[in-house]
């Protein structure tokens, strides 16, 4: 029979027979009094087994292989690297184009229709930095690229035709930027400002695609911005409990955040902290949510949505499936409670809980997604 002692090492990671506690950090166990199936020991021998196979292997083959160490560097030198949107002198100045490659060449330039956005404007100034700073390429007065917009194309879209010269067709400003950035890829690749000749219709695949800061946390300079832009990304997260109270709890320019953010086009959407500890059928439900989830849509009319996820969404719920909301509470009045709490399960009155949030959230901004 297996105990908790025997099993207090994750064993339920990716075996469906075993669910984690959610008491204790994900660590899962077994009551002493109780007995795995047959078929989880079976599993949990298996898995134990494949990774003592696993272990030795990489044992054999570490000892004759050379030792790896990383160089040594000052705390927080990655964020130099992280802010470099355009390396430089990436070219390798003895490759030739081929014949059914187009060259950029000095005093070439983006040629802009008079209407264009300022995302446009922008992303083709960052193409002529990315010739001139990665590829070793003055720019100038000489048209090499056009750029067109085309809503019919269909959101996400854009068509790059290289002949003579680079034609860009893209449904909207967004696209048009995701096309330069596109080129700048292809040249990276090929380690010089060639491109092949031909036609090549892209469309992005979803959207949005979210992504938290990589140079801490809720913290978007604006090369980051420009970075993530450059990598497909078109929405970032953002922690936030109540108006400007990020999660480190401290005061942020959270709309100034948004606007530079919006300039490169990727939207903001709030990762919510907002507490929301109250059953959708008490009295005082309304007032409870409109002021919290309401005030926070009213002060960030520039977000594209809240990101509502389990952790936030413990409520005191009625359904018997579920344990006390109160994780602390449950902790030291029943620990081996199996039950799973509220917001990792979809309770029977979840789905008023979300009503809830939704509504004081629309009568802000109509728009928000959720």
């Amino acid at each position: 029979m297996a105990t908790g002692k025997t099993l207090n090492v994750k064993p339920y990671i990716g075996n469906p027979h075993v669910a984690p506690s959610q008491c204790y950090g994900g660590t899962s166990w077994f009551d002493e009094r109780e007995g795995a199936s047959s078929t989880t020991q079976k599993r949990g021998f298996l898995l134990y087994r494949k990774i003592t196979i696993a272990a030795v292997a990489f044992s054999m083959i570490s000892a004759y292989a050379a030792p790896f160490v990383l160089p040594e560097e000052p705390e927080y030198a990655f964020r130099k690297r992280l802010l470099v949107v355009h390396e430089p002198d990436r070219r390798d100045w003895i490759a030739k184009p081929a014949a059914d490659e187009f060259a950029f060449s000095d005093g070439c330039r983006v040629a802009l229709p008079p209407d264009a956005p300022d995302l446009v404007a922008r992303a083709a100034a960052d193409f002529d930095e990315y010739l001139s700073v990665s590829m070793g390429v003055k720019t100038g007065t000489v048209e090499a690229v056009s750029i067109s917009l085309d809503s019919s194309l269909g959101k996400g879209t854009y068509v790059v035709d290289v002949a003579a010269k680079v034609s860009i067709k893209a449904a909207d400003a967004r696209a048009a930027a995701q096309a330069l950035y596109h080129l700048e890829d292809i040249m990276n690749l090929r380690e010089a400002p060639f491109l092949r000749k031909g036609r090549e219709t892209r469309t992005a695949r979803f959207s949005p695609r979210l992504v938290h800061s990589g140079y801490e946390c809720d913290e978007y300079p604006e090369e980051h911005l420009r970075a993530l832009a450059h990598q497909g990304m078109d929405a970032i997260l953002i922690f936030l409990s109540s108006p400007g109270v990020a999660k480190l709890r401290r005061k942020n320019n959270i709309s100034d955040t948004m606007r530079r953010a919006k300039a490169w086009g990727i939207d903001t959407y709030i990762y919510s902290h907002v507490s929301g500890w109250k059953h959708p059928d008490d009295p005082d439900a309304e007032a409870f949510f409109d002021e919290r989830y309401g005030k926070l849509a009213e002060a960030y009319p520039e977000a594209k949505g809240f990101v509502v996820v389990d952790e936030n969404c413990r409520f005191p719920s009625k359904d018997p499936r579920v344990a006390d909301w109160d994780v602390k509470r449950r902790c030291k009045k029943n620990p081996k409670d199996p039950r799973p709490p509220p917001g990792y399960f979809p309770s029977s009155d979840y789905p008023a809980w979300f009503t809830r949030v939704q509504t004081a959230s629309h009568k802000a901004n109509p728009n928000l997604e959720l």
